[in-house]
C-alpha cells in the first residue's frame, strides 16, 4: 500500500499480545482452574486482603493481567459490584501499587487512568509502565511516554505495546520510540527490531519522523528505507524537510527519486533517466557475470635457467641509513662505559659470545647500538637466545651503524616466529625476505608491509617470486603467484621482461598466473538489490550498465578484495563516470549497513577505495571514528584502507588528521601507519605531504570564493586573519560577478534561485564556515612546529606548496622566514610581501634562487634582529598568527644555556603546569592512573628529554597533589650537544614550570 493514511489496524501478532479489557473486543471465556479463586477475590474477599494482593501482583505484571482477564468476562452485574469495590480500595488504601493496579484491572474507569496518569511524574519508577494497558486517548500516551521505559519492560513491554496498539492504534507511535534505542541485551534488541517494524507500517507523520531520527543506527536504517518504500509520498516530503541530510537521507531521496519518479518529481527530485547499455557496447568481462572455471590439474613444469636464491643484503633509500644510525635510545647514554657493561652481560667461549644475564635480548642490543664502533664491532657474531622481543629502534641503529655487518646479529631475532619485526626489514632484500613478505601478503597482520616493501624492492623480488612460482611445494607456489598477481598491476612488463631473460618458455609459463581467474566464484550476498543500487554510467554515451553487467562489477569488486584490483575493475573505471561510480559504491556501502554490516561484506570497503573519491571520504569518516567504540575496530582499519585506496587530497586529508587525533585510540595509530606508507610511496615525508593536503575550501590562490544562485550570487574572501567577508555580487556585462555591498553570511536559498546550484553553493559556504576555523588552527599550529622542527623547503616548494595557498599563505605571510646555507645557519633574513616578493628588514627586495633552503626563522636565528624585524611588522600592523617575534628564545652562551638542565632539578611546579606540557609535544608516562614522569623528543634523530617529580600526578584527581617535586631530568644528548633552537625550545618549555 502506498501513503494510506486512514487505514491501519493492529497486526494479529500484536493483536494476539494484548490484555483483554472490558471495553475493547470479545469478552473472554471464563475457563481455568484459576477462574473461580479470582471471582472469589474480586467479588466476596475482604477488602484488604484484596488489596495486599494487588500490591503482590503489581511487580510481576502477569499475574495482574490474568486477573484483569478473568474481570472482563464476568457478567454485567458481577463486573459493576467488583468496580464499586475497587473504587472502594482506592479511596480507602491510596497506595500507588492499588491505584495503578485497579486502573489496569478496570479500563472502563477512565477517570482512574486519567488521575494516575497525572500522577507520574511522582511515583515509582518501574511501576509506571503498567498504566499503557489502560490508555485510550492521545494525551495519556504524551503524559506517559515523558516518564517511562518500554524497553526496560523485555516481554512484559511487548504485551503493554499490543495491549496499548489495540486501545489507541497509531497514537501509540510515542510509546514505541521508547524501544527504538539500540540495546545489546537480545530480548531488548529483539523488542527494538519489532518496534521499529511497527512503526515503519503506520501511516503517519509522527512514526516516520520517529524511525528518520534513529536513521544514524544500522540497527534501524533498513527499516527507515523500507517504510521509505511504503509511504514514498511522505517519505520524500519529510526527507526534503531535513536541513542536514546525512549520506543516507541523500541515498533514500535518490533511490526514491529514481523508483517513484512522479512522486519525485512533485518535490523538485527528477531523478536522471538513462538509456541501457548493450552487451556489444561493454568489455567481454563485464557482459555477463563470472562463473566458476572448471578445476583443472596440471602439470608443474620442470624449467631450468631460473635464478639462484639471492643473499640478504641492505638497499638503503636516499639518507634512510643516516635516519637508522641516528636513532637515540631510553636509558642508553653516549657517556656510558660500555664495554665494561658488555664485559658483565656477554662472555666468549669457544670463540663465540654467550649472555651470561637474563633476557640479554632486552638490552645487549641497545648497548651494541650505542657502544663505540671498536667496542661494538667484535660483538655482532653472537647469537643471543630465543626468548624475549628485541627493541626495534635499538636494531636499526646497529643496521644504519654497520650496514651488512649487523645483519648475522639482526636477522634472527627479526624473523623469529612471533616476533617477527617488520618495520626493521624495510632495507633488507634477499630470497629468505621476499619469501617472507609474499607469505604475508594475504594475511591480516603484515599485509600493508608486504605490499610496500613489495613496491619498493619490486626489481628484486620478481626474480625470487618468479623462481617460487615453480617451488615443488604447493604453498610456496601459491604465494609466489599471488605476489606475482600483486605487483602485475603495476610492473607487469618488468615480470615478463625478467622472466623472458631465463630462458625460452618462462615468460610463457609464467604469464597465465599475473591474472589466473579465482576458482570459486562467490555469490552475491543477500542483502544486495539491484533496483536499490545507483546506475554506473559510462561516460562515452552516459548509457548505464544492465542487470547482468552490475552484478558482473559487484562480483569482480568481492574478488577484489582485501587488497587486490580485479582487471574488470580496472577496465570498468577506464569507461565509466567517476562521480556514477562512486554513488554506486555508497550505494553498496548503505545496503550492506542497513543488513547491520555482517562480516563477509568487508570487501563493500575495499570496492569505495577502489571507486570513491573526496565524496566518499567525506561519508565514511564519521563511521571510522565511531566503529573502534563499538567494537568494530577491525572494520575501522579496513575502513582505513579504504582511504588511502582512494587516494585523493581528500581522502589522505582525512587519513592524516585521523593520525593525530587522541580520541579515536589506537586507530590513529593505524591511520599513521597509512599515512606513512603513502608518502614513502610519492618519496615524501609525512609532513610534506600534511603541507601538500590543507583545503582550500573552495577558495583561489586570492582568497576569493564565488557562489552562484543563479540570478545573484555572493562572493566570499578572506581576510589575513583567516576571517571572512561577503559580499552581494551581480552579473556583469561581461558574465563575470561583481561584486556589491557587504553583508553579515550567505543566506539559504530562496524560491526565486536556482534550485540545484544555489543548493550546492550554500553546501560550499557551510563546509567552509563549518571547517574553516579548526583548519586554520590546525594549520598555525603546523607551522609553529614547523618552526620548532627547523624544517626547510627549496623556494620552489614554499611558493608552490605556502604562497599559492589561499589559508598558508595569509599564515606565513605574518612571519619572518630566513634562507639557511649548507650548515643550517641563517643567510638571509626577509617577509613575504601581499604580492609574493621577498623583503628584508628595510624593505628591501631579497632575490633567491629557485633550489635556495628557506624555512620559517626562529628568533635564535634572528637575533640581535628580532627587535628591528618586530618594529617592521608594528609599521605594518600585521599579526602574527603565533609568538615568533615575541617568543621567549636563550641563545646560545646565554646564562640558561650554560646552566643546563640540572638547574631545575629540586624545584617545585604545579601539577596544571606539568600536565600543560602535553600540548608542547611531551608524553605522559606513568603506572596506574599515577603520572610521575613525562617525556619529549628533543630532536629529528631520536634524542630524548625525560622529566621525574614526585610525589606523582593522580589522573583521577590531579588537583589533589598540586605540587610536585622535579626529581631529575634526564637527556639522551647534552644541552650544549643539541642544535640551539632545540636547547632554547627546551628551556622555554621547562621554564612554564616555574
Amino acid at each position: 500500500m502506498l501513503d494510506d493514511e486512514n487505514r491501519w489496524a493492529a497486526p494479529e501478532k500484536w493483536a494476539a499480545e494484548a490484555v483483554p479489557a472490558r471495553d475493547i473486543g470479545p469478552r473472554p471465556e471464563l475457563v481455568g482452574a484459576g477462574v473461580a479463586v479470582d471471582r472469589e477475590l474480586l467479588l466476596s474477599g475482604e477488602l484488604g486482603e484484596l488489596g495486599r494482593k494487588l500490591e503482590r501482583l503489581v511487580p510481576g505484571r502477569v499475574g495482574l493481567f490474568r486477573l484483569r482477564t478473568t474481570l472482563a468476562g464476568l457478567p454485567d452485574d458481577e463486573y459493576a459490584a467488583v468496580i464499586a469495590r475497587l473504587g472502594e480500595l482506592r479511596e480507602r488504601s491510596g497506595s500507588w501499587p492499588v491505584l495503578v493496579a485497579t486502573s489496569v484491572l478496570a479500563p472502563t474507569e477512565q477517570h482512574w487512568v486519567d488521575a494516575d496518569v497525572a500522577a507520574v511524574e511522582s511515583s515509582p519508577w518501574r511501576q509506571r509502565a503498567l498504566l499503557v494497558a489502560s490508555v485510550s486517548t492521545r494525551a495519556q500516551v504524551e503524559k506517559l511516554a515523558e516518564h517511562i521505559s518500554m524497553a526496560s519492560e523485555h516481554e512484559v513491554g511487548r504485551r503493554l505495546i499490543g495491549t496499548a496498539l489495540t486501545r489507541v492504534g497509531t497514537d501509540g507511535a510515542l510509546l514505541l520510540q521508547q524501544c527504538l534505542p539500540y540495546h545489546w541485551h537480545d530480548e531488548q534488541a529483539a523488542l527494538s527490531r519489532e518496534c521499529a517494524g511497527l512503526l515503519a507500517e503506520f501511516p503517519t507523520d509522527e512514526a516516520f519522523s520517529i524511525l528518520l531520527a534513529n536513521i544514524g543506527t544500522p540497527f534501524h536504517a533498513k527499516t527507515v528505507r523500507e517504510a521509505a518504500e511504503r509511504f514514498p509520498h511522505r517519505a520524500l516530503r519529510m526527507l526534503k524537510a531535513v536541513r542536514q541530510p546525512s549520506p543516507t537521507v541523500l541515498y533514500l531521496i535518490d533511490h526514491l527519486a529514481r523508483t517513484y519518479p512522479e512522486v519525485g518529481a512533485e518535490f523538485g527530485f527528477r531523478a536522471q533517466r538513462y538509456r541501457e547499455a548493450v552487451a556489444s557496447e561493454l568489455p567481454e568481462a563485464l557482459r555477463q557475470p563470472p562463473v566458476d572455471q572448471p578445476k583443472s590439474r596440471s602439470r608443474r613444469p620442470v624449467l631450468a635457467g631460473l635464478p639462484e636464491p639471492t643473499p640478504i643484503a641492505l638497499a638503503w633509500a636516499d639518507g634512510e641509513q643516516a635516519v637508522y644510525a641516528g636513532f637515540q635510545l631510553w636509558n642508553c647514554p653516549p657517556q656510558m662505559d660500555y664495554a665494561k657493561a658488555l664485559a658483565q652481560t656477554v662472555a666468549e667461549r669457544d670463540g663465540t659470545f654467550v649472555a651470561t644475564q637474563h633476557e640479554p635480548v632486552h638490552y645487549v642490543p641497545r648497548m651494541l647500538a650505542m657502544a663505540p664502533d671498536e667496542v661494538a664491532r667484535p660483538y655482532l657474531r653472537m647469537s643471543l637466545p630465543d626468548q624475549g622481543e628485541p627493541d626495534q629502534a635499538a636494531l636499526k641503529r646497529m643496521l644504519g651503524r654497520f650496514g651488512a655487518e649487523a645483519l648475522d646479529f639482526v636477522l634472527p631475532m627479526v624473523l623469529r616466529e612471533g616476533n617477527e619485526l617488520p618495520a626493521v626489514m624495510a632495507p633488507m632484500t634477499g630470497t629468505e625476505i621476499t619469501r617472507w613478505m609474499s607469505h604475508r601478503l594475504g594475511g591480516k597482520n603484515f599485509a600493508n608491509t608486504a605490499r610496500v616493501w613489495l613496491d619498493r624492492h619490486s626489481a628484486a623480488a620478481i626474480p625470487d617470486l618468479i623462481t617460487d612460482s615453480f617451488a615443488k611445494l604447493a604453498r610456496d607456489r601459491k604465494f609466489a603467484h599471488a605476489a606475482l598477481r600483486y605487483l602485475a598491476t603495476e610492473h607487469r612488463a618488468l615480470i615478463l621482461t625478467t622472466a623472458a631473460g631465463y630462458g625460452p618458455g618462462i615468460a610463457d609459463a609464467v604469464a597465465p598466473h599475473l591474472d589466473a581467474p579465482v576458482q570459486r566464484i562467490p555469490a552475491l550476498p543477500e542483502w544486495f538489490s539491484m533496483p536499490r543500487t545507483v546506475p554506473v554510467v559510462l561516460t562515452a554515451d552516459r548509457a548505464a550498465l544492465p542487470e547482468p553487467a552490475v552484478r558482473a562489477v559487484v562480483t569482480y569488486l568481492m574478488l577484489s578484495a582485501p587488497e587486490g584490483k580485479h582487471a574488470a575493475v580496472t577496465e570498468l573505471i577506464e569507461i565509466a563516470d567517476r562521480d556514477s561510480l562512486a554513488e554506486f559504491a555508497w550505494s553498496l556501502f548503505e545496503l550492506w549497513r542497513m543488513a547491520e554490516f555482517p562480516t563477509e561484506g568487508r570487501w563493500v570497503l575495499r570496492a569505495l577505495g577502489l571507486l570513491g573519491t573526496d565524496e566518499t571520504a567525506n561519508h565514511l569518516v564519521p563511521y571510522l571514528k565511531a566503529w573502534p567504540s563499538e567494537s568494530f575496530y577491525a572494520r575501522a582499519v579496513s575502513g582505513l584502507d579504504a582511504l588511502a585506496t582512494i587516494g585523493t587530497e581528500g581522502a589522505l586529508l582525512h587519513l592524516h588528521r585521523l593520525s593525530l587525533r587522541s580520541d579515536v585510540g589506537s586507530l590513529s595509530y593505524e591511520a599513521s601507519k597509512k599515512i606513512k606508507q603513502v608518502a614513502a610511496q610519492l618519496n615524501l615525508t609525512t609532513e610534506d605531504l600534511a603541507d601538500r593536503l590543507v583545503p582550500a575550501f573552495g577558495f583561489d590562490a586570492e582568497g576569493t570564493l564565488t557562489l552562484d544562485y543563479g540570478r545573484r550570487g555572493f562572493v566570499v574572501r578572506l581576510d589575513e586573519q583567516l576571517g571572512v567577508i561577503v559580499f552581494d555580487a551581480t552579473r556583469g556585462d561581461d558574465g563575470g560577478w561583481v561584486t556589491g555591498k557587504q553583508r553579515k553570511a550567505v543566506p539559504r536559498p530562496g524560491v526565486n534561485d536556482e534550485g540545484e546550484s544555489a543548493t550546492s553553493a550554500h553546501r560550499s559556504y557551510a563546509a567552509m564556515r563549518k571547517g574553516l576555523k579548526s583548519e586554520a588552527t590546525e594549520q598555525i599550529r603546523r607551522v609553529e612546529r614547523a618552526m620548532i622542527a627547523r624544517r626547510r623547503w627549496t623556494v620552489e616548494v614554499q611558493q608552490r606548496v605556502f604562497d599559492a595557498h589561499p589559508l598558508l599563505s595569509r599564515i606565513t605571510r605574518r612571519l619572518v622566514w630566513a634562507a639557511f646555507d649548507e650548515t643550517g645557519s641563517a643567510t638571509a633574513a626577509f617577509r613575504i610581501a601581499e604580492d609574493g616578493s621577498y623583503a628584508d628588514v628595510d624593505d628591501k627586495t631579497v632575490e633567491l634562487p629557485d633550489d635556495a633552503t628557506v624555512g620559517i626563522a626562529h628568533p635564535v636565528d634572528l637575533g640581535a634582529a628580532v627587535a628591528e624585524w618586530g618594529e617592521v611588522f608594528a609599521d605594518y600592523e600585521l599579526l602574527q598568527p603565533f609568538e615568533q617575534l615575541q617568543r621567549v628564545s636563550f641563545a646560545p652562551g646565554s646564562p640558561e644555556v650554560l646552566a643546563g638542565l640540572s638547574a631545575f632539578e629540586g624545584s617545585v611546579a604545579g601539577a596544571g603546569p606539568l600536565l600543560a606540557l602535553r600540548s608542547r609535544g611531551w608524553d605522559l608516562d606513568g603506572f596506574d592512573g599515577l603520572i610521575d614522569a613525562i617525556n619529549r623528543r628533543s630532536t629529528a634523530r631520536g634524542g630524548s628529554v625525560r622529566l621525574t617529580f614526585s610525589p606523582g600526578i593522580d589522573l583521577s584527581e590531579p588537583m589533589a597533589r598540586w605540587e610536585q617535586t622535579l626529581i631529575s631530568i634526564h637527556t639522551s644528548d647534552e644541552l650544549s650537544a643539541l642544535d640551539p633552537v632545540t636547547a632554547s625550545e627546551l628551556l622555554r618549555d621547562l621554564h612554564t614550570l616555574r
